[in-house]
Protein backbone atom coordinates (compact mmCIF):
# COMPACT_ATOMS: atom_id res chain seq x y z
CA UNK A 1 0.00 0.00 0.00
CA UNK A 2 1.44 3.35 -1.11
CA UNK A 3 1.01 6.75 0.54
CA UNK A 4 -0.03 9.67 -1.68
CA UNK A 5 -0.54 13.38 -1.15
CA UNK A 6 -2.68 15.05 -3.82
CA UNK A 7 -1.91 18.77 -4.10
CA UNK A 8 -4.95 20.44 -5.68
CA UNK A 9 -8.53 19.24 -5.45
CA UNK A 10 -10.25 20.44 -8.57
CA UNK A 11 -12.13 18.24 -11.04
CA UNK A 12 -9.11 16.12 -11.96
CA UNK A 13 -7.87 16.02 -8.34
CA UNK A 14 -11.18 14.58 -7.21
CA UNK A 15 -11.03 11.97 -9.97
CA UNK A 16 -7.47 11.08 -8.96
CA UNK A 17 -8.56 10.69 -5.32
CA UNK A 18 -11.36 8.28 -6.27
CA UNK A 19 -8.92 6.24 -8.36
CA UNK A 20 -6.23 6.01 -5.69
CA UNK A 21 -8.25 5.55 -2.50
CA UNK A 22 -9.31 2.00 -3.40
CA UNK A 23 -5.95 0.53 -2.45
CA UNK A 24 -3.73 3.33 -1.11
CA UNK A 25 -3.40 5.83 1.70
CA UNK A 26 -4.40 9.18 0.19
CA UNK A 27 -4.26 12.70 1.66
CA UNK A 28 -5.48 15.94 0.09
CA UNK A 29 -3.89 19.36 0.31
CA UNK A 30 -5.43 22.41 -1.34
CA UNK A 31 -4.64 26.05 -0.56
CA UNK A 32 -8.29 27.04 -0.91
CA UNK A 33 -10.14 24.02 0.42
CA UNK A 34 -11.37 23.85 4.00
CA UNK A 35 -11.65 20.06 3.88
CA UNK A 36 -7.96 19.52 3.13
CA UNK A 37 -5.24 18.95 5.68
CA UNK A 38 -3.34 22.05 6.79
CA UNK A 39 0.05 23.03 5.44
CA UNK A 40 1.63 22.10 8.77
CA UNK A 41 -0.03 18.67 8.64
CA UNK A 42 1.20 18.22 5.07
CA UNK A 43 4.78 18.97 6.16
CA UNK A 44 4.55 16.40 8.98
CA UNK A 45 3.35 13.78 6.47
CA UNK A 46 6.29 14.19 4.10
CA UNK A 47 8.56 11.50 5.62
CA UNK A 48 5.73 8.94 5.22
CA UNK A 49 4.89 9.77 1.60
CA UNK A 50 5.72 7.74 -1.50
CA UNK A 51 4.24 10.21 -4.01
CA UNK A 52 3.23 13.85 -4.26
CA UNK A 53 0.78 14.34 -7.16
CA UNK A 54 0.40 17.92 -8.38
CA UNK A 55 -2.48 19.61 -10.17
CA UNK A 56 -1.33 21.54 -13.27
CA UNK A 57 -1.69 24.86 -11.47
CA UNK A 58 0.95 24.00 -8.86
CA UNK A 59 4.53 24.97 -9.75
CA UNK A 60 7.36 22.70 -8.64
CA UNK A 61 9.08 25.68 -7.04
CA UNK A 62 6.34 25.57 -4.39
CA UNK A 63 7.68 25.17 -0.83
CA UNK A 64 5.87 21.87 -0.26
CA UNK A 65 7.36 20.43 -3.47
CA UNK A 66 10.85 21.51 -2.49
CA UNK A 67 10.52 19.86 0.92
CA UNK A 68 9.26 16.65 -0.68
CA UNK A 69 12.28 16.65 -2.98
CA UNK A 70 14.61 16.85 0.01
CA UNK A 71 12.98 13.73 1.49
CA UNK A 72 13.12 11.82 -1.80
CA UNK A 73 9.35 11.78 -2.37
CA UNK A 74 8.48 11.05 -6.02
CA UNK A 75 6.72 14.09 -7.52
CA UNK A 76 4.41 13.65 -10.52
CA UNK A 77 1.86 15.81 -12.27
CA UNK A 78 -1.74 14.53 -12.40
CA UNK A 79 -1.56 14.12 -16.17
CA UNK A 80 1.81 12.38 -16.00
CA UNK A 81 0.48 9.91 -13.41
CA UNK A 82 -2.67 9.21 -15.42
CA UNK A 83 -0.88 8.64 -18.71
CA UNK A 84 1.54 6.22 -17.05
CA UNK A 85 -1.50 4.19 -15.95
CA UNK A 86 -3.70 4.38 -19.06
CA UNK A 87 -3.72 1.74 -21.78
CA UNK A 88 -5.29 3.74 -24.63
CA UNK A 89 -3.45 5.18 -27.61
CA UNK A 90 -2.73 8.86 -26.91
CA UNK A 91 -3.24 11.68 -29.39
CA UNK A 92 -1.70 14.63 -27.54
CA UNK A 93 -2.24 18.25 -28.55
CA UNK A 94 -0.42 21.35 -27.37
CA UNK A 95 -0.02 24.94 -28.52
CA UNK A 96 -0.34 28.48 -27.26
CA UNK A 97 -3.78 28.70 -28.86
CA UNK A 98 -6.33 26.40 -30.47
CA UNK A 99 -5.77 23.30 -28.33
CA UNK A 100 -9.37 22.79 -27.26
CA UNK A 101 -10.86 23.38 -30.70
CA UNK A 102 -8.31 21.07 -32.33
CA UNK A 103 -8.98 18.31 -29.78
CA UNK A 104 -12.73 18.63 -30.32
CA UNK A 105 -12.26 18.46 -34.09
CA UNK A 106 -10.02 15.37 -33.84
CA UNK A 107 -12.41 13.57 -31.52
CA UNK A 108 -15.38 14.43 -33.75
CA UNK A 109 -13.66 13.18 -36.89
CA UNK A 110 -12.55 9.93 -35.21
CA UNK A 111 -16.05 9.29 -33.83
CA UNK A 112 -17.60 9.89 -37.24
CA UNK A 113 -15.14 7.27 -38.51
CA UNK A 114 -16.47 4.81 -35.89
CA UNK A 115 -13.24 4.90 -33.87
CA UNK A 116 -13.46 4.49 -30.10
CA UNK A 117 -12.21 7.98 -29.28
CA UNK A 118 -12.64 10.03 -26.09
CA UNK A 119 -11.83 13.59 -25.09
CA UNK A 120 -9.75 13.55 -21.93
CA UNK A 121 -7.67 15.82 -19.75
CA UNK A 122 -8.33 19.57 -19.70
CA UNK A 123 -11.53 18.99 -21.66
CA UNK A 124 -13.81 16.01 -21.50
CA UNK A 125 -13.31 13.38 -18.81
CA UNK A 126 -10.41 13.52 -16.30
CA UNK A 127 -7.74 11.08 -17.43
CA UNK A 128 -7.72 9.12 -14.19
CA UNK A 129 -11.36 8.19 -14.79
CA UNK A 130 -10.16 6.53 -18.00
CA UNK A 131 -7.40 4.42 -16.46
CA UNK A 132 -9.64 1.44 -15.61
CA UNK A 133 -11.95 1.81 -18.61
CA UNK A 134 -9.88 2.19 -21.78
CA UNK A 135 -7.99 -0.53 -23.61
CA UNK A 136 -5.29 -0.49 -26.24
CA UNK A 137 -8.02 -0.34 -28.90
CA UNK A 138 -9.29 3.01 -27.61
CA UNK A 139 -7.99 6.50 -28.39
CA UNK A 140 -7.67 9.29 -25.82
CA UNK A 141 -7.44 12.76 -27.36
CA UNK A 142 -5.62 14.78 -24.71
CA UNK A 143 -5.15 18.54 -24.51
CA UNK A 144 -1.77 19.30 -22.91
CA UNK A 145 -0.85 22.70 -21.46
CA UNK A 146 2.68 23.93 -20.76
CA UNK A 147 1.93 23.41 -17.05
CA UNK A 148 1.20 19.73 -17.61
CA UNK A 149 4.26 19.26 -19.82
CA UNK A 150 6.63 21.22 -17.57
CA UNK A 151 8.44 18.24 -16.03
CA UNK A 152 7.03 15.48 -18.21
CA UNK A 153 10.29 14.06 -19.54
CA UNK A 154 9.12 10.53 -20.39
CA UNK A 155 6.01 11.27 -22.46
CA UNK A 156 5.64 9.21 -25.64
CA UNK A 157 2.18 9.50 -27.27
CA UNK A 158 1.24 7.81 -30.54
CA UNK A 159 0.51 11.15 -32.22
CA UNK A 160 1.81 14.48 -30.91
CA UNK A 161 0.64 17.83 -32.27
CA UNK A 162 2.19 21.28 -31.87
CA UNK A 163 -0.27 23.86 -33.19
CA UNK A 164 1.70 27.04 -32.52
CA UNK A 165 4.14 28.40 -29.94
CA UNK A 166 4.22 32.01 -28.80
CA UNK A 167 4.91 33.72 -25.48
CA UNK A 168 2.51 32.83 -22.66
CA UNK A 169 2.48 32.16 -18.92
CA UNK A 170 5.71 34.05 -18.23
CA UNK A 171 4.45 34.48 -14.67
CA UNK A 172 5.07 30.69 -14.32
CA UNK A 173 7.83 29.86 -16.83
CA UNK A 174 9.79 33.16 -16.56
CA UNK A 175 11.38 33.01 -20.03
CA UNK A 176 10.25 32.26 -23.57
CA UNK A 177 12.87 29.50 -23.79
CA UNK A 178 11.50 27.72 -20.72
CA UNK A 179 7.99 27.91 -22.17
CA UNK A 180 9.13 26.50 -25.52
CA UNK A 181 11.00 23.68 -23.81
CA UNK A 182 7.81 22.73 -21.96
CA UNK A 183 5.93 22.53 -25.26
CA UNK A 184 8.69 20.40 -26.79
CA UNK A 185 8.19 17.78 -24.06
CA UNK A 186 5.09 16.61 -25.94
CA UNK A 187 7.27 14.99 -28.62
CA UNK A 188 10.91 15.13 -27.53
CA UNK A 189 10.86 11.59 -26.07
CA UNK A 190 8.33 10.11 -28.49
CA UNK A 191 9.48 6.68 -29.66
CA UNK A 192 6.87 5.78 -32.30
CA UNK A 193 4.01 7.12 -34.38
CA UNK A 194 3.82 10.65 -35.73
CA UNK A 195 4.72 14.20 -34.71
CA UNK A 196 2.65 16.89 -36.44
CA UNK A 197 3.55 20.59 -36.61
CA UNK A 198 2.27 23.88 -38.03
CA UNK A 199 4.63 24.79 -40.87
CA UNK A 200 3.35 28.39 -40.85
CA UNK A 201 4.39 28.94 -37.22
CA UNK A 202 8.14 29.62 -37.16
CA UNK A 203 8.75 28.36 -33.62
CA UNK A 204 6.69 25.20 -34.14
CA UNK A 205 8.61 24.56 -37.39
CA UNK A 206 11.97 25.01 -35.66
CA UNK A 207 10.90 22.64 -32.87
CA UNK A 208 9.94 20.03 -35.47
CA UNK A 209 13.62 19.58 -36.34
CA UNK A 210 14.10 17.92 -32.94
CA UNK A 211 11.43 15.26 -33.50
CA UNK A 212 12.54 11.62 -33.72
CA UNK A 213 9.43 10.08 -35.30
CA UNK A 214 7.68 10.53 -38.64
CA UNK A 215 7.07 14.29 -39.04
CA UNK A 216 4.12 15.87 -40.82
CA UNK A 217 3.08 19.48 -41.32
CA UNK A 218 -0.04 21.50 -41.94
CA UNK A 219 0.09 24.76 -43.87
CA UNK A 220 -2.14 27.51 -45.22
CA UNK A 221 0.68 28.86 -47.40
CA UNK A 222 2.70 26.02 -48.94
CA UNK A 223 2.45 22.47 -50.25
CA UNK A 224 3.93 20.38 -47.46
CA UNK A 225 4.48 16.77 -46.51
CA UNK A 226 1.29 16.36 -44.51
CA UNK A 227 -1.77 18.51 -45.12
CA UNK A 228 -2.24 21.88 -46.82
CA UNK A 229 -4.99 24.24 -47.97
CA UNK A 230 -5.15 25.33 -51.60
CA UNK A 231 -7.67 28.12 -50.99
CA UNK A 232 -10.68 25.86 -51.50
CA UNK A 233 -9.89 22.24 -50.60
CA UNK A 234 -7.81 20.55 -47.93
CA UNK A 235 -5.15 18.32 -49.49
CA UNK A 236 -3.61 15.37 -47.65
CA UNK A 237 -0.26 14.21 -49.08
CA UNK A 238 1.57 12.24 -46.39
CA UNK A 239 3.57 9.08 -47.11
CA UNK A 240 1.13 6.79 -48.96
CA UNK A 241 -1.99 8.81 -47.99
CA UNK A 242 -3.30 11.07 -50.73
CA UNK A 243 -6.76 12.66 -50.77
CA UNK A 244 -8.53 15.94 -51.48
CA UNK A 245 -11.18 17.01 -48.96
CA UNK A 246 -14.05 19.07 -50.36
CA UNK A 247 -16.65 20.66 -48.12
CA UNK A 248 -18.76 23.79 -48.58
CA UNK A 249 -18.42 24.37 -44.82
CA UNK A 250 -14.67 25.07 -45.03
CA UNK A 251 -15.39 28.62 -46.23
CA UNK A 252 -17.17 29.34 -42.92
CA UNK A 253 -14.05 28.62 -40.85
CA UNK A 254 -11.94 31.59 -39.76
CA UNK A 255 -8.38 31.29 -41.04
CA UNK A 256 -6.65 29.89 -37.95
CA UNK A 257 -9.44 27.33 -37.48
CA UNK A 258 -8.64 25.95 -40.93
CA UNK A 259 -5.16 25.17 -39.57
CA UNK A 260 -6.75 23.44 -36.57
CA UNK A 261 -9.06 21.55 -38.91
CA UNK A 262 -6.15 20.33 -41.02
CA UNK A 263 -4.55 18.71 -37.97
CA UNK A 264 -7.82 16.86 -37.36
CA UNK A 265 -8.06 15.82 -41.00
CA UNK A 266 -4.50 14.51 -40.93
CA UNK A 267 -5.14 12.51 -37.75
CA UNK A 268 -8.29 11.07 -39.32
CA UNK A 269 -6.31 10.05 -42.39
CA UNK A 270 -3.63 8.42 -40.21
CA UNK A 271 -6.40 6.36 -38.58
CA UNK A 272 -7.57 5.22 -42.04
CA UNK A 273 -10.77 7.27 -42.24
CA UNK A 274 -12.19 7.66 -45.74
CA UNK A 275 -12.60 10.90 -47.63
CA UNK A 276 -16.37 10.62 -47.19
CA UNK A 277 -16.12 10.17 -43.41
CA UNK A 278 -13.81 13.18 -43.05
CA UNK A 279 -16.05 15.38 -45.19
CA UNK A 280 -19.10 14.33 -43.16
CA UNK A 281 -17.23 15.28 -39.97
CA UNK A 282 -16.38 18.74 -41.33
CA UNK A 283 -19.99 19.28 -42.33
CA UNK A 284 -21.27 18.40 -38.86
CA UNK A 285 -18.70 20.04 -36.58
CA UNK A 286 -19.61 23.15 -34.56
CA UNK A 287 -16.97 25.37 -32.89
CA UNK A 288 -17.38 25.61 -29.11
CA UNK A 289 -18.55 28.69 -27.25
CA UNK A 290 -16.10 31.51 -26.45
CA UNK A 291 -13.77 30.62 -29.34
CA UNK A 292 -14.51 33.08 -32.14
CA UNK A 293 -18.19 32.52 -31.42
CA UNK A 294 -20.57 34.65 -33.48
CA UNK A 295 -23.09 36.28 -31.13
CA UNK A 296 -25.37 38.49 -33.24
CA UNK A 297 -25.56 41.30 -35.78
CA UNK A 298 -27.01 44.64 -34.68
CA UNK A 299 -27.27 47.67 -36.98
CA UNK A 300 -24.96 45.86 -39.44
CA UNK A 301 -22.34 45.34 -36.74
CA UNK A 302 -21.29 41.74 -36.03
CA UNK A 303 -20.30 40.77 -32.48
CA UNK A 304 -17.81 37.96 -31.83
CA UNK A 305 -17.02 36.32 -28.48
CA UNK A 306 -13.43 35.12 -28.25
CA UNK A 307 -13.18 35.19 -24.46
CA UNK A 308 -10.87 32.14 -24.69
CA UNK A 309 -8.34 34.45 -26.38
CA UNK A 310 -6.16 34.84 -23.30
CA UNK A 311 -2.82 35.80 -24.88
CA UNK A 312 -1.46 38.15 -27.53
CA UNK A 313 -0.92 35.47 -30.18
CA UNK A 314 -4.54 34.35 -29.94
CA UNK A 315 -5.89 37.89 -30.21
CA UNK A 316 -3.74 38.67 -33.25
CA UNK A 317 -5.03 35.49 -34.92
CA UNK A 318 -8.62 36.50 -34.16
CA UNK A 319 -8.15 40.01 -35.57
CA UNK A 320 -6.49 38.72 -38.74
CA UNK A 321 -9.55 36.54 -39.33
CA UNK A 322 -12.04 39.41 -39.18
CA UNK A 323 -10.59 42.54 -40.78
CA UNK A 324 -11.66 45.96 -39.50
CA UNK A 325 -12.94 45.78 -35.95
CA UNK A 326 -13.33 47.37 -32.54
CA UNK A 327 -11.52 45.35 -29.90
CA UNK A 328 -12.13 44.71 -26.20
CA UNK A 329 -8.82 44.03 -24.42
CA UNK A 330 -7.61 43.45 -20.89
CA UNK A 331 -7.89 41.28 -17.83
CA UNK A 332 -5.59 39.76 -15.23
CA UNK A 333 -1.86 40.29 -15.69
CA UNK A 334 0.19 37.31 -16.94
CA UNK A 335 3.48 39.17 -16.99
CA UNK A 336 3.93 40.45 -20.54
CA UNK A 337 3.58 43.87 -22.16
CA UNK A 338 1.33 44.70 -25.11
CA UNK A 339 3.81 46.32 -27.49
CA UNK A 340 3.73 43.44 -29.99
CA UNK A 341 -0.05 43.53 -30.10
CA UNK A 342 -0.37 47.29 -30.54
CA UNK A 343 2.34 47.32 -33.23
CA UNK A 344 0.34 44.83 -35.33
CA UNK A 345 -3.18 46.27 -35.09
CA UNK A 346 -3.52 47.54 -38.65
CA UNK A 347 -7.12 46.34 -38.99
CA UNK A 348 -8.19 47.29 -35.45
CA UNK A 349 -9.72 50.78 -35.42
CA UNK A 350 -10.64 51.18 -31.74
CA UNK A 351 -9.72 49.58 -28.41
CA UNK A 352 -11.72 49.54 -25.19
CA UNK A 353 -9.58 48.16 -22.35
CA UNK A 354 -10.21 47.12 -18.77
CA UNK A 355 -8.90 45.09 -15.83
CA UNK A 356 -5.48 44.79 -14.21
CA UNK A 357 -3.73 45.29 -17.55
CA UNK A 358 -5.66 48.44 -18.52
CA UNK A 359 -2.80 50.81 -17.77
CA UNK A 360 -0.28 48.58 -19.57
CA UNK A 361 -2.47 48.63 -22.67
CA UNK A 362 -2.95 52.40 -22.50
CA UNK A 363 0.82 52.84 -22.11
CA UNK A 364 1.57 50.70 -25.19
CA UNK A 365 -1.07 52.60 -27.19
CA UNK A 366 0.55 55.90 -26.24
CA UNK A 367 3.99 54.53 -27.13
CA UNK A 368 2.84 53.60 -30.65
CA UNK A 369 0.51 56.58 -31.19
CA UNK A 370 -2.65 54.49 -31.22
CA UNK A 371 -5.08 57.19 -30.13
CA UNK A 372 -8.45 55.47 -30.67
CA UNK A 373 -8.47 53.85 -27.24
CA UNK A 374 -10.58 54.19 -24.11
CA UNK A 375 -9.93 52.84 -20.64
CA UNK A 376 -13.06 51.42 -19.00
CA UNK A 377 -14.05 50.14 -15.57
CA UNK A 378 -16.33 47.30 -16.65
CA UNK A 379 -17.13 44.98 -19.53
CA UNK A 380 -20.42 46.85 -19.98
CA UNK A 381 -18.56 50.14 -20.51
CA UNK A 382 -16.25 48.45 -23.02
CA UNK A 383 -19.16 47.09 -25.04
CA UNK A 384 -20.90 50.46 -25.14
CA UNK A 385 -17.72 52.31 -26.08
CA UNK A 386 -17.06 49.90 -28.97
CA UNK A 387 -20.67 49.95 -30.11
CA UNK A 388 -20.82 53.75 -30.18
CA UNK A 389 -17.53 53.98 -32.06
CA UNK A 390 -18.53 51.28 -34.55
CA UNK A 391 -21.86 53.00 -35.35
CA UNK A 392 -20.30 56.41 -35.83
CA UNK A 393 -17.39 55.15 -37.93
CA UNK A 394 -19.07 52.29 -39.85
CA UNK A 395 -16.86 49.55 -38.38
CA UNK A 396 -18.41 46.14 -39.23
CA UNK A 397 -17.20 44.06 -36.27
CA UNK A 398 -16.83 44.20 -32.49
CA UNK A 399 -14.55 41.54 -31.01
CA UNK A 400 -14.02 40.44 -27.43
CA UNK A 401 -10.55 38.88 -27.49
CA UNK A 402 -8.91 40.11 -24.28
CA UNK A 403 -5.35 38.72 -24.69
CA UNK A 404 -5.52 38.19 -20.91
CA UNK A 405 -6.84 35.75 -18.37
CA UNK A 406 -10.12 36.63 -16.64
CA UNK A 407 -9.40 36.11 -12.98
CA UNK A 408 -9.24 39.77 -11.97
CA UNK A 409 -12.96 40.29 -12.65
CA UNK A 410 -14.48 36.88 -13.48
CA UNK A 411 -14.35 33.30 -12.26
CA UNK A 412 -13.06 32.09 -15.63
CA UNK A 413 -13.12 32.88 -19.35
CA UNK A 414 -16.50 31.15 -19.72
CA UNK A 415 -18.15 33.51 -17.23
CA UNK A 416 -16.56 36.47 -19.00
CA UNK A 417 -17.82 35.25 -22.37
CA UNK A 418 -21.33 34.61 -21.08
CA UNK A 419 -21.44 38.11 -19.56
CA UNK A 420 -20.32 39.58 -22.89
CA UNK A 421 -23.14 37.77 -24.69
CA UNK A 422 -25.67 39.01 -22.13
CA UNK A 423 -24.53 42.59 -22.65
CA UNK A 424 -24.56 42.29 -26.45
CA UNK A 425 -28.05 40.77 -26.45
CA UNK A 426 -29.29 43.65 -24.28
CA UNK A 427 -28.12 46.31 -26.74
CA UNK A 428 -30.66 48.00 -28.95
Amino acid sequence: MKSYLIYGYGKSGKSLYEYLKKSNIVHIYDDNLELSISFQEAIKLIPTLDYLILSPGVARTNKLCLLCSVFGVTILGETEFAIENIKAQIVAVTGTNGKTTTCEMINHILNIGKKSSFLAGNIGTPLTQMCDKLTGQDIAVVEMSSFQLEEFNTFSPYISIVINVDIDHLDRHLTKENYQNCKANIFINQQRGYSLFNYDDLTAYELSKKARTKVGYVSLTKKVNGCYFDGKDIIVDFFDIKMSINSPNIKYYVRHNISNLMFAVLVGALYDLTKQEIELAINTFAVSAHRMEFVKTLNNIAFYNDSKGTNIHSTLSAISSLGECCLILGGSDKGYDFDELIRNLSSCKFIACLGQTKNKILSSCQKYNFTSVEGCDSLEECCLACYNYARLNHIPTILLSPACASFDMFKNYQERGERFKEIVNSLS
